[in-house]
């Protein structure tokens, strides 16, 4: 029965004659084999020496001189862009304006390409930048600069209290043509953010048996008039001793507030001393309307009282829909933002006085 060997014998075999030197007939016959046999597997040994010769690649001098410049200048470069990354970190996340002006900065120190690369820009958009910069301003550049110096007046005279819807009115007013749109695009480029409303407080208690009134403004919230239509409202602010209410009350054709109270409960004395301050400064006839929600406060008996005997139309939002009442919802929302949150007092009676 011939005999069979492992891959690993016939190679180790293979290696006493190329390797060592010695003859195929002796290792044949000290192993017993075939010499036909030994000297085929040490021709299958020289062809597979061959076949492992091809795969490996030699370099002469000059190559491997040149493998070691590139490596240097690899090195180089990556040691160039550890730099301006330390110094540019900052810059990656902003507009592309701001990285050009970083690399024409530093353009003496670093390679402007590199810094291209790094801070993820064209050298193309760089020289275009550097070419708008040695140009003449154009007009509708410069008009544009101006509307973004007007969006930063609107927005710090309302201590950072206004979006862009309000800070658009703004820029009509002051006779500017531009879209709200544009308006909330360049504020966000500039980092302007409205100050968001703090914690939100229950002030309408509309669960009650008291006398409601149908809706007679239906949000028409303007008046050619004054003391047409006066709407009215309450809300809170917070002081580090607790909450203080404040009851205000508006004439809807100027928008200005000619009644209010603040006090450090919520009862019916609050709504009935902003009514009395706003009938001892005003003197309206019996075509007034008188707009609330349906908070007990205004449904009070007393308050009613007051309002029936100047001869006042009531006019009431419907439950829980505070978009009925919506001027002087805003007009709170913008005082507090104003006063509460960009200021903290320390105690009722400085919340009072606004400062």
């Amino acid at each position: 029965m011939p005999k069979h060997y492992t891959h690993e014998y016939k190679e180790y075999i293979a290696k006493l004659v190329v390797d060592e030197g010695r003859k195929a007939s002796e290792v044949a016959y000290e192993i017993e084999v075939g010499c036909s046999s030994v000297r085929r597997w040490v021709a299958n040994y020289r062809e597979k020496m061959k076949a492992n010769q091809k795969d490996e690649k030699y370099y002469t001098p000059s190559e491997i001189e040149k493998m070691k410049r590139d490596h240097e200048k690899e090195l180089k470069n990556l040691r160039e862009e550890n730099e301006i990354l330390k110094k540019g970190h900052a810059h990656l996340q902003q507009k592309p304006e701001v990285k050009f002006a970083f690399i024409h900065e530093h353009r003496d120190k670093f390679a402007i390409v590199r810094m291209c690369y790094v801070l993820g820009v064209s050298t193309s958009g760089y020289d275009a930048w550097r070419h708008r910069q040695n140009r003449p301003e154009t007009k509708k550049e410069a008009y544009r600069k101006e509307i973004r110096q007007k969006i930063k007046k609107s927005y710090h005279e309302s201590l950072g209290t206004y979006g862009s819807p309000r800070v658009h009115d703004d820029l009509l007013e002051w006779g500017y043509q531009v879209s709200q749109k544009t308006v909330a695009r360049l504020m966000k480029e500039m980092g302007l953010f409205a100050i968001p409303e703090e914690v939100y407080v229950v002030t309408t208690d509309s669960n009650h048996d008291l006398p409601i009134f149908p809706n007679l403004l239906k949000r028409n919230f303007t008046t050619d008039t004054p003391d047409r239509v006066w709407v009215t409202d309450i809300t809170y602010v917070r002081t580090l001793e607790g909450w203080l209410y404040l009851a205000t009350i508006m004439d809807l054709f100027s928008r200005k507030i000619i009644g209010w109270s603040m006090e450090k409960h919520m009862r019916k004395e609050l709504t009935i001393n902003a009514l009395k301050m706003a009938y001892a400064t005003r003197n309206p006839s019996d075509e007034l309307i008188h707009h609330s929600d349906r908070g007990s406060q205004y449904c009070s008996s007393d308050y009613l009282k007051l309002l029936t005997e100047k001869g006042c139309q009531l006019s009431m939002s419907r439950k829980g829909n505070p978009y009925d009442n919506a001027c002087i919802e805003s007009f709170h929302a913008t005082i507090k933002k104003r006063a509460c949150i960009s200021s903290t007092f320390p105690d009722a009676c400085r919340s009072c006085k606004g400062n």
